[in-house]
């Protein structure tokens, strides 16, 4: 209880910081509804994983909603700090430059951990069999190559034009890379739905099996066989 506790401190604390400072940059007005979708996250994951890790500790889909939680304390505090350097000065110093790179990539786990991992994994935290272990390293390196491939674009970052990448990387190998990224994240998607559709599936089959087996087994105490 104790660790989780902690872990929502933390990614409050981060997001809070953020949000701090916005207000001391005088760069509230810059914050977009992506920012305040960064906050509900944020709170909604780390109240759920709350829940599920205090109740079932050895359940990792707990920890997964405070690592979602906690990626997306870290988002909304590079975009406070970000927007509060550009707001103090005309003539940001590399470390911003760098906080900027790391603003244009936190939303990567925040969003491809929920349809892949989370999915993979519900409810008991672990896979259904071996057979499902292709899927998970399928996600695992979809969000690891979107996340690295982002990382690497050259020219002005995303979520702060006045910005350029300072990391990266005119390379013809950089479009293939990232197609491949995103297919490999496309397999992990689609295949972690299609286990949930599986477990579904499997559940309500032995639910109609034990009902059905239920009756006859009933019938065969209550009635007296012929030879009695």
């Amino acid at each position: 209880m104790l660790r989780a506790s902690a872990l929502v401190v933390l990614a409050v604390g981060l997001h809070a910081a953020g949000f701090a400072l916005y207000l001391a940059g005088g760069a509230l007005g810059s914050a977009t509804t992506d920012d305040l979708l960064t906050s509900v996250i944020t709170v909604t994951f780390c109240a759920v994983g709350w829940l599920v890790a205090v109740r079932h500790p050895g359940n990792a889909i707990g920890w997964l909603f405070f690592g979602v939680a906690v990626c997306s304390g870290v988002d909304g505090l590079v975009h406070g700090y970000v927007a509060q350097q550009l707001a103090a000065t005309a003539t940001p110093g590399t470390f911003v430059a760098t906080a900027g790179s790391v603003a244009d990539v936190a939303w990567i786990p925040v969003v491809f951990l929920p349809p892949t991992f989370l999915l993979l994994l519900f409810p008991d935290g672990r896979l259904r069999s071996r057979r499902w272990r292709p899927i998970a390293w399928a996600a695992g390196a979809g969000i690891a190559g979107v996340l690295a491939t982002t990382w690497v674009i050259p020219g002005p970052l995303l979520d702060f034009p006045e910005l350029r990448n300072r990391y990266g990387i005119d390379s013809p190998l950089l479009d293939p890379l990232t197609g491949l990224a995103y297919l490999a994240l496309l397999v992990g998607v689609v295949g972690s739905a299609w286990s949930v559709v599986v477990r579904s599936a499997t559940g309500a089959r032995r639910s109609a099996s034990r009902s059905s087996g239920s009756p006859s087994r009933a019938s065969s105490q209550s009635w007296p066989s012929s030879s009695t």
